[in-house]
């Protein structure tokens, strides 16, 4: 019996094998090829795949005004590419990026120097591609400028944060005069206010002295309720449970000391 590849023999049984022609009763209902290893193979790689009946989507980037005709076959988070665009994206971080035109090499170490001497009021600013936060590789290591800029001038600072003082990290600012250390919740706290971000906000986040830390630290680990310290100090639970447990400030708050 010969017949079109992916489509039913004339006289086949209503429900029947899209391969070979065998009927499928008994199958599922949702069920298009029969349990034979031929047609499951043929159906799986050989063949379009039968379960997808929508038509082709096209390709959603936008060039010059003139939307890509070509077929997607990557589907992002909400749009769909096609190869092409998919590649750009793969290999500059943008769809519509041909190629990332590079510094020159030395002028970024140059740079970095620069904001590690720079001691005016004003901002230095060390912008990347995209005119945000600019990642430089440093010590083998790939980090923000702004952190580079710390430890060309004061060294390494481990596990700590290097935060902003004029909350213009996010627009490429490294002057070294507006850097200072801080932990996980201060820079989450830095972030609810300078604006990038909503995190806490249901919380009035305030930066802490070491003497209230201490204090939150001692009752919480005398069995006092962690929500009551909460709302006192006017902080989050999480935020009592990481003191209490060494995880926030852990240069006072580490257990032992």
């Amino acid at each position: 019996m010969t017949h079109d590849r992916g489509r039913a023999p004339e006289g086949a049984p209503e429900r029947a094998c899209a391969i070979c022609g065998t009927s499928l009763e008994g199958y599922r209902s949702h069920a298009r090829v029969c349990s034979n290893r031929k047609c499951r193979n043929a159906a799986a790689s050989k063949l379009p795949r039968l379960w997808k009946t929508t038509e082709p989507k096209q390709c959603t980037v936008v060039e010059d005004g003139v939307r890509c005709a070509r077929t997607a076959t990557r589907r992002m988070t909400t749009d769909v590419w096609c190869s092409i665009h998919n590649g750009r994206a793969l290999r500059t971080g943008s769809p519509l990026v041909l190629k990332v035109v590079r510094r020159p090499q030395g002028e970024v170490r140059a740079l970095l120097d620069q904001a590690a001497a720079h001691d005016g009021d004003g901002c230095f600013l060390a912008p990347g591609p995209d005119s945000g936060r600019l990642t430089v590789s440093y010590q083998d290591r790939p980090m923000t400028a702004a952190r580079a800029v710390w430890m060309i001038r004061h060294g390494d600072p481990g596990d700590r944060h290097v935060l902003h003082t004029c909350h213009r990290g996010e627009e490429g600012c490294a002057s070294i005069g507006h850097l200072y250390l801080g932990d996980h919740e201060q820079n989450m706290v830095d972030m609810v206010e300078s604006g990038r971000s909503t995190h806490g906000e249901r919380h009035a986040f305030h930066r802490l002295t070491e003497d209230q830390v201490r204090e939150i630290v001692r009752r919480a680990r005398a069995g006092e309720k962690q929500r009551v310290l909460a709302a006192e100090f006017g902080i989050s639970q999480t935020h009592v449970s990481n003191l209490k447990n060494g995880k926030a400030w852990w240069r006072i708050t580490s257990i032992g000391q």
